[in-house]
């Protein structure tokens, strides 16, 4: 199969589903409608399902090329016109794939459940998602599964496995309800996290691809609330042009971050140190090494051309970071837990309440570590763009990855 056509298949159903993300975490329609509609007119559709084919073209024909956006109707319409090509994709290549079975970290063991650091609210919102048909499962991965989190500093991953057979317009509102209301007792607990619960569709666990999606290893350091032992994925073993794009908008996000001369707050900083911290997890998997992101400093160690002394300094911080007091923390719940703020919302408003960071950074030591990571990064991406792909005719269905 050529590796051109694997890309644009995963390409497709990844835009799908970060868009469906998009949509369940309450980020504003019209923002999503601008990315949707623009990309799907000139989405290259492969598949040879004339049924489906002709319904896209004939919403295309009344609707899209009409409205620059959709109502939220016509939206969700598009929606399942796309749920229906992964389903028809997943079931034209299923069947060519290699699988693997991976085993999860044992629920009945994890000792963070209902404690105050994982409480009870979060895990009764959990377990009431889960009696939605549409969730298949909901999979806690990262430091607070495996026990080794920071308070305050580490944020907590939730996965939301999601059945396509079992998601209709009729229940999509009540998923969406579900995975707000996980999302608003997670922002109480970790209130500079960046990022909401992600989605995964099933199907997208038959079309797999570590490059586009998690590595492997994500899934066995992680906490099934079905309390399921394992999970089989179906996988493509695809070049690394993905991961490679990841650390290219790395270093231009660091360069962006250079042109800021006002002062930071907790929010941003935050979200500047673990950009940073991620960096060596980035790269690797650039290399189509597939390791977490605490081995990732270890093994970036056997590369003499990577200089860690940078890192080093983002790293600090993770233990001399401020917790927030009583006070912030009730002003916090107020706005997360009653005011049901959407995402969007939540970013704007982080960016203006945290107190600025001067007693937490030197603004010229900052200035210069920024710079620093810029041109790590552009040697690491030098690097990559230099190596050649090796065994490319290996790259498709029949491997030998595991």
């Amino acid at each position: 199969m050529k590796q051109q056509k694997i890309q644009d298949l995963l390409k497709f159903v990844d835009f799908v589903q970060k868009t469906f993300n998009s949509y369940l975490n309450n980020t504003a329609l019209t923002t999503i409608n601008k990315i949707f509609c623009l990309q799907i007119k000139y989405n290259n559709l492969f598949l040879k399902e004339k049924e489906i084919i002709l319904k896209f073209k004939k919403f295309k024909s009344q609707t899209l090329l009409k409205k620059k956006t959709l109502t939220e109707k016509q939206f969700i319409e598009l929606l399942f016109i796309c749920f229906e090509i992964i389903k028809k994709i997943e079931e034209s290549y299923i069947k060519n794939l290699q699988s693997v079975n991976l085993v999860y970290l044992d629920y009945d063991s994890w000792e963070l459940k209902r404690t105050q650091e994982f409480p009870n609210s979060l895990v009764t919102n959990i377990e009431t998602a889960i009696e939605n048909k549409s969730i298949y499962d909901i999979i806690l991965t990262g430091s607070f599964a495996t026990n080794d989190y920071i308070q305050q500093w580490s944020d907590i991953d939730l996965i939301s496995i999601v059945d396509l057979d079992y998601l209709t317009k009729e229940n999509i509102k009540l998923l969406k309800r579900n995975i707000k209301e996980i999302d608003l007792e997670v922002f109480k607990i970790c209130p500079l996290q960046h990022h909401t619960s992600m989605v995964l569709f099933r199907s997208t666990l038959n079309l797999y691809s570590e490059s586009y999606f998690f590595p492997f290893f994500l899934f066995t350091r992680s906490i099934s609330f079905c309390k399921n032992k394992k999970i089989k994925i179906s996988y493509f073993e695809t070049n690394n042009k993905k991961s490679r794009e990841k650390l290219i908008k790395k270093e231009q996000y660091f360069k962006e971050i250079y042109k800021i001369k006002q002062p930071i707050n907790n929010y941003q900083l935050k979200d500047i140190i673990s950009s940073a911290l991620n960096i060596p997890f980035t790269y690797l998997h650039a290399k189509k090494i597939y390791v977490d992101k605490k081995e990732s400093f270890d093994k970036l160690k056997e590369y003499n051309t990577i200089k860690l002394e940078t890192l080093s300094y983002w790293s600090n911080f993770r233990t001399s970071w401020p917790k927030l007091n009583n006070d912030r923390r009730k002003i916090k719940q107020i706005f997360f837990g009653q005011l049901l703020l959407n995402f969007s919302i939540k970013e704007i408003f982080y960016r203006f309440y945290f107190e600025k960071n001067n007693y937490l950074i030197n603004r010229k030591t900052f200035q210069n570590k920024i710079i620093e990571t810029i041109k790590l990064l552009k040697i690491m991406n030098n690097e990559i763009k230099n190596e050649s792909d090796i065994n490319k005719s290996n790259f498709g269905f029949k491997t030998k990855r595991l």
